[in-house]
């Protein structure tokens, strides 16, 4: 399919195959033979179109003259309507690009359109994101995550309730918003990054947060959303697959360890870069309104 795309334009001919290579009109010589002149000829990959010139000129050499293709009028008008030989390399053109350039990213567009960017994209991969934690974001934000209302095979021998509350049927919108747990966290992370919505949905939640949080001195609050999605879903496969139980303020301490040890991590050479991540200040201030939201809720495990 792709052979069919790709023609070449004969400079010197040493670089393109004579009998396999699409550089004469109709296509490659070997589509243009019949058997009985394919079996004579037993064809040579390695023979280059070089063989059929000669001082500049297109010239059938003595070995090819008995064969009934390379004297038909359909051969040689083929030769003259191409641009004669030149001391110029061979170039390889891709038809269908509007500049016939050559190049496998022109090749991957034609054949795999590029996918749509979403508005919530930089919430995840920016440039001091985690990998982990932001690949289950992503799977997250896309709804591609396995929950029980996705998996109808799964209702035959599980019943689609939430692992976490027992009160609502597993979904991404449940877990990752209605869910008891969940909103606990959720109410950490508003307390930490200053931000006091009421949505109505998780995707509101998201539409929010990807209009707001745009410029470069949110990581903070980027890592902080890609961390409790992680731990919430960590924490529901966990009491389903291993029978392990940890509280939702167990969940928000690795929340915020996480985030200390990635800031801890980070080679910032001058204070420009600093600024893009935030002030130490504003970090320490981030970590003090959790806290002082954990000791108004009773949270002694928050507590350092």
């Amino acid at each position: 399919m792709v052979r069919g795309l790709v023609k070449h334009s004969v400079g010197k001919g040493s670089s393109t195959s004579m009998w396999l290579d699409f550089w004469l009109p109709n296509g490659p010589i070997v589509q243009q033979l019949n058997l009985t002149e394919l079996e004579i000829l037993q064809l040579d990959p390695q023979v280059k179109v070089d063989s059929l010139i000669f001082n500049d000129q297109w010239v059938i050499p003595p070995s090819l003259q008995h064969i009934h293709f390379f004297q038909s009028q359909d051969f040689i008008s083929q030769l003259q309507s191409i641009p004669s030989p030149t001391s110029d390399t061979d170039q390889v053109l891709w038809l269908p690009s509007l500049t016939k350039q050559y190049s496998y990213r022109l090749i991957l567009d034609d054949f795999s359109p590029p996918s749509p960017v979403f508005a919530w994209t930089h919430l995840i991969w920016f440039k001091h994101h985690i990998p982990k934690y932001g690949y289950i974001a992503w799977l997250t934000l896309k709804e591609r995550l396995e929950t029980l209302d996705t998996m109808p095979m799964m209702k035959k021998h599980y019943t689609n309730v939430c692992y976490v509350c027992l009160t609502d049927s597993e979904s991404v919108d449940h877990l990752f918003f209605k869910c008891k747990f969940s909103s606990t966290i959720w109410d950490f992370v508003q307390h930490a990054t200053g931000f006091y919505i009421k949505p109505n949905s998780w995707r509101d939640l998201i539409v929010w947060c990807s209009s707001t949080w745009t410029q470069q001195h949110f990581i903070t609050h980027k890592l902080l959303l890609s961390c409790a999605i992680y731990f919430i879903w960590h924490e529901i496969n966990s009491r389903a697959f291993r029978n392990k139980f940890a509280t939702a303020y167990q969940i928000i301490n690795l929340i915020k360890g996480c985030i200390r040890v990635r800031f801890a991590s980070l080679k910032l050479r001058n204070a420009t870069e600093l600024s893009k991540i935030g002030s130490v200040e504003a970090m320490q201030q981030l970590f003090i309104q959790g806290c002082a939201f954990a000791r108004g809720q009773s949270w002694f495990l928050l507590q350092q």
